[in-house]
């Protein structure tokens, strides 16, 4: 028997929303927040005060690893989703129940899941977590949603505050690439970066704010290649690796994003410059020693002055 059109997916209450244990909320077709329960309110810190009748990607900022938006006004999930010659052809039947995910009252119970991508999210503290999403078509209250389940994925491998990698995460990666690269006899660089006048942020807007400056910084340096590493490696330090790039190539891209840093410090109080020090890697470097050398260099660029580039 066909579905009436008046109830799409499986159908909750706004109590059934609330209860769930995951963290969980609704968009309407516009991506706009309907409903908003204590578990995600939990996660993120967002009050439903907040959250509600704002565009989910206002609230959220959801981006992918590599720092290209996901979260979009209006949703394009969402819009999709109600149409039901496009849900037919883009997604599949699946149990809500799969991978563990319990919906109280709808476990195996079949409906539309829409290929929402995992993503970085920010929290109302402006840190960011990775979570694992999962989108299913809904009818909540008597209102068609797309109602989208979180979890947290805990990555031992990313710095909590910007999402990029943490020393030890870049540390097993950078060695990958660096054998990668030597078979294919290919050039690869790294580069070391240090953030100038961090200490001045957080002096005059608090750690807060330098926490920002630091996260707005990450978001800048992954907006390069996708095949470049980009790591925290510790305080206001941060490590990029950049394959099939000389040290005079990956050079003139950092001093092209330093540009990009230095107009935004012009208008954004946020926003910071940054000084680095970069050296080609060789086949017979150990990371220690591409590190030291990379540091001599971010050394010779700081004595120049602030939000130098030199190889």
């Amino acid at each position: 028997m066909a579905r009436p059109q008046s109830s799409i997916g499986p159908t909750f209450t706004a109590a059934q929303i609330e209860a769930l244990p995951d963290a969980a909320f609704v968009s309407d077709a516009g991506g706009r927040v309907f409903a908003w329960n204590s578990a995600i309110e939990a996660l993120l810190g967002w009050r439903a005060q907040t959250a509600l009748f704002s565009a989910c990607a206002t609230i959220l900022e959801g981006v992918a690893t590599d720092g290209s938006a996901v979260c979009r006004a209006p949703c394009p999930l969402a819009a999709a989703a109600g149409q039901r010659a496009v849900r037919d052809v883009a997604r599949q039947q699946v149990p809500l129940g799969r991978a563990g995910w319990e919906l109280n009252g709808h476990q195996g119970e079949a409906a539309a899941a829409c290929a929402h991508p995992d993503m970085l999210v920010r929290r109302a503290d402006g840190s960011r977590c990775r979570v694992v999403v999962i989108a299913l078509e809904a009818t909540v209250g008597g209102r068609f949603g797309l109602l989208h389940l979180l979890r947290e994925e805990v990555d031992a491998d990313r710095d909590a505050l910007t999402g990029v990698l943490n020393r030890d995460g870049f540390t097993a990666r950078a060695a990958d690439e660096q054998h990668r690269a030597a078979r294919r006899r290919e050039p690869l660089a790294f580069a070391l970066i240090d953030v100038d006048g961090l200490k001045d942020i957080n002096d005059r807007l608090g750690h807060l704010a330098g926490d920002r400056a630091l996260q707005w910084l990450a978001d800048l340096l992954c907006e390069g290649r996708r095949e470049d590493l980009v790591g925290r490696w510790g305080g206001d330090e941060f490590a990029v690796l950049l394959p099939n790039a000389g040290c005079q190539e990956a050079a003139y891209r950092l001093r092209r994003t330093l540009d990009d840093a230095r107009s935004e410090v012009l208008t954004n109080p946020l926003a910071v410059s940054f000084s680095a020090g970069v050296v080609d890697v060789r086949a017979s470097d150990t990371l220690p020693e591409i590190v030291k050398y990379a540091d001599a260099a971010l050394y010779r660029a700081k004595r120049r002055g602030r939000g130098r580039v030199v190889a």
